[in-house]
């Protein structure tokens, strides 16, 4: 009952893509809970220039706030590629993938060394995200996550409730320290009356503390 979906492509942000390598989506027991934020309303509208095509709306990670390159120049956008590293089922059972973003990050963050993200699906049961960051110079790591209402949060947890279902989620590791949590509903530079009448989403954010090395392990539990 659970559907796990990411993404790395040698086609960058180029056409229809967006800045959305290593992003996923999450859906359990009927009920969509990492969501891709945002509405489809037409192209060139703000919806899609501002939010949808951002990294911002995505569940993947920001680095001092700027996510991978997703504007009008096509060379930039192919240049904005990631790399499937492993993708592979264990005798275990779990499901194990890993990426690496690295290049689509470089055009708005060119001091970032390296990225890797790994996923880790347990039987069908947990998905751990870890998020391996190298930077040349102290930076802070947004970690991301699109959701249709509003989180719970604790400490170093957060909790959503669905209509069937819900999800949580544990920040249970941070090589930096711990990040702080917040909630914020909505979206980012978008013209409103381009959606009369649609509900607002909702964005967990987990900002870690300034460093030039961070290895963020997080826990979601459907």
């Amino acid at each position: 009952h659970l559907q796990f979906t990411t993404k790395c492509s040698r086609y960058g942000s180029i056409s229809h893509s967006h800045g959305d390598q290593s992003a996923f989506l999450l859906f359990a027991h009927g009920e969509e809970l990492a969501i891709q934020s945002g509405y489809y309303v037409g192209f060139g509208t703000s919806m899609h220039r501002q939010w949808r095509r951002l990294t911002k709306s995505k569940n993947a990670i920001l680095i001092d706030g700027k996510g991978q390159y997703a504007g009008p120049d096509k060379s930039l956008q192919i240049q904005s590629a990631g790399k499937v590293l492993a993708a592979e089922e264990r005798a275990d059972g779990t499901v194990f993938i890993s990426m690496d973003p690295t290049p689509a990050y470089r055009q708005e963050v060119p001091y970032l060394r390296s990225y890797r993200r790994d996923f880790h699906l347990i039987r069908g049961r947990h998905l751990v995200v870890v998020d391996e960051v190298e930077l040349e110079q102290a930076g802070q790591v947004q970690w991301l996550m699109q959701l249709m209402g509003s989180p719970q949060l604790g400490q170093n947890s957060f909790r959503h409730e669905g209509q069937h279902g819900g999800i949580s989620g544990e920040f249970v590791f941070c090589s930096s320290g711990a990040p702080t949590l917040s909630a914020v509903e909505g979206f980012d530079d978008v013209e409103l009356s381009e959606i009369p009448g649609l509900p607002l989403h909702h964005r967990l954010v987990a900002t870690t503390p300034s460093a030039k090395s961070h290895s963020l392990v997080t826990l979601l539990t459907p």
